[in-house]
């Protein structure tokens, strides 16, 4: 990852600090404090804050932890409302520190740097992972298509059991099988029911474009329709980042691309992992509502995040429903008010 800023270590090289600042849960406590569930006062829907987790998730994963794990408490004021309840005081809540390249910090010349999992380029990442062994697993190799079930709706299940995330889920408080889970190309696809309807709808618009090209180039091989749809598909979403969806949330355009500029760096930096883009997360609502083909409501509650956050049911409501109820209903609720 670069950096924007120079690094801040007590030690100058990879020690934390904070001893002498107020606690990050006191900070979290004090600003998000005032009235919840405000609507957006620019008119965003619900459905734009969803995509832009697509986006970050396309162009950014450092928050994981490192191996070996590296442990670090969060200090709890007392009586705090959540975590101590008794005012018996002393708790903490355990944090893990983010992985980093081990080439460094290893003196105040070679400071810690965090590493980015991901390409930071818009190279479509999130749809296709950036492992070709990952890739090869969710390929079809017949007509350059991806795998899909016995409806030719859903991508197949994580049987071959590929590294996604698998985190508990809320209501079950452990670990259940990742066999459960899509196997899509990014590990975190599966989180919440949004996130997981737009890896979804991806993973479809690859085979409908390669139907197409499979049908104005029908000598091709597997491979060639491939790699051809892909570009296309990458395309896509290269053009919904650029001119739609940044758009929406910056309130203005991108200026006119001139070319690549080699003096600028493509990698992100601490500051917008950390800080900028966790903006988004004061527009997540608390709930989806879902509407029909004729824009009316579903007479069925709304899908609430709390509750299927890596939950197994989340799947079996979608093979259950069309995806579009769901993006429909994104697309008409008006979105929560940020920070």
């Amino acid at each position: 990852m670069t950096r924007k800023t120079p690094p801040s270590y007590s030690d100058g090289v990879y020690m934390m600090v904070g001893d002498d600042r107020p606690s990050p849960r006191t900070l979290s406590t004090r600003f998000m404090k005032g009235q919840d569930g405000l609507s957006s006062v620019k008119n965003r829907t619900a459905l734009l804050a969803f995509f832009g987790q697509v986006v970050s998730s396309e162009i950014v994963m450092g928050s994981e932890k490192g191996c070996p794990i590296e442990v670090h408490d969060i200090k709890i004021e007392k009586c705090d409302p959540m975590y101590d309840s008794e005012c018996k005081g002393g708790k903490s809540i355990p944090f893990h520190r983010a992985g980093y390249d081990i080439r460094t910090g290893q003196s105040p010349n070679n400071p810690r740097q965090q590493i980015n999992r991901v390409t930071s380029w818009i190279d479509g990442s999130f749809i296709y992972s950036t492992s070709e062994a990952w890739v090869n697993t969710m390929r079809s190799f017949v007509n350059g298509t991806l795998k899909t079930d016995k409806t030719g709706k859903l991508p197949i299940k994580n049987t071959m059991r590929v590294p996604l995330f698998n985190n508990p889920v809320p209501h079950v408080l452990r670990t259940l099988s990742p066999e459960r889970l899509f196997l899509l190309g990014d590990p975190r696809s599966n989180q919440n029911p949004a996130l997981l309807a737009f890896s979804i709808l991806w993973y479809r618009w690859h085979n409908i474009v390669a139907a197409a090209v499979q049908q104005e180039h029908t000598d091709w091989p597997d491979e060639e329709v491939f790699q051809r749809t892909r570009r296309i598909v990458v395309a896509t979403l290269q053009n919904i980042i650029a001119y739609e969806y940044v758009p929406a949330f910056l309130g203005q355009n991108l200026t006119e691309y001139r070319g690549y500029n080699v003096d600028v760096h493509p990698g992100i930096s601490h500051v917008f992992q950390t800080a900028a883009f966790r903006f988004g997360h004061t527009l997540i609502p608390p709930g989806i509502y879902r509407r029909d083909g004729r824009c009316n409501f579903k007479k069925s509650s709304p899908l609430r995040l709390c509750s299927h956050w890596w939950d197994s049911s989340v799947i079996k409501i979608l093979q259950t429903i069309y995806l579009d109820t769901l993006c429909a209903g994104g697309g008409w609720q008006r979105g929560v008010r940020g920070i």
